[in-house]
């Protein structure tokens, strides 16, 4: 058997249990190969607390706590220098700020999971898992949204077109992952992949191969960092 104690800022003992302790749902939820350092059955307010404690997801928490938090600042550096450094009008602003908006939501929906993911009940667990599967498709489709709107930029039809797609699937996404009715029971979470997953893959692979024929010689300038699009696609 595992237990372990460990004190928070206010004294209070943290209670760690080993995967054998763990209820049979949340088994299934872990890697049997993390042996120890469990959470389970905490408010919503000890989660918050355990943070700042150590377990088995301090690591997972705090990689992506912290890129959020030191991303703020490049943020900004963009906003105010890089841009405006690169002669950029109201579309160059509009990417940056989707771009660094939507990292924002992947690192702090997937910080959101592996601190709350421990209150007890696997309804709350999948929620918690639905909110980093939701950011995940937020930072993903950052990347889909900015190249479009670069690499497509002298085509007005097919700028619009990609960007109304995306934003399509991206609000179907956060229905079927965030609506409070796709809850376990009534939506599995297999179903919610099937209901995405699909279109998905389509519509990259659509994105992909349109670009591959309509820019086939600045594949690898297109692939560079984001200001480096707007040096790139404004001299086309």
């Amino acid at each position: 058997m595992f237990g372990i104690l460990f004190l928070d800022f206010s004294g209070r003992r943290l209670q760690l249990y080993s995967y054998e302790q763990l209820p049979k749902w949340y088994q299934e939820m872990e890697s049997p190969y993390i042996t120890g350092g469990y959470r389970n059955d905490l408010s919503y307010q000890q989660c918050f607390k355990s943070i700042f404690q150590i377990h088995n997801e301090t690591g997972n928490i705090w990689t992506s706590l912290l890129p959020a938090i030191l991303f703020l600042p490049l943020a900004l550096y963009d906003i105010t220098v890089s841009v405006p450094g690169l002669h950029g009008n109201r579309t160059d602003y509009v990417a940056i700020m989707i771009f660094h908006l939507c990292f924002q939501f992947g690192a702090s929906a997937s910080a959101y999971f592996h601190a709350f993911l421990a209150q007890g009940c696997r309804q709350r667990y999948e929620q918690c898992l639905a909110v980093d599967l939701w950011g995940l498709a937020m930072s993903s489709v950052s990347g889909a949204l900015h190249y479009v709107t670069y690499a497509f930029c002298c085509s007005w039809q097919w700028q619009t077109l990609y960007c109304v797609s995306i934003g399509g699937l991206i609000t179907w996404y956060s229905v079927i992952w965030l609506h409070p009715r796709m809850v376990p029971g009534w939506v599995s979470l297999e179903s919610r992949f099937l209901a995405f997953f699909p279109l998905w893959v389509v519509l990259y692979g659509l994105l992909i191969f349109h670009s591959l024929h309509h820019w086939p010689g600045n594949l690898g300038q297109v692939i560079m960092s984001y200001p480096g699009l707007i040096r790139v696609f404004r001299t086309v």
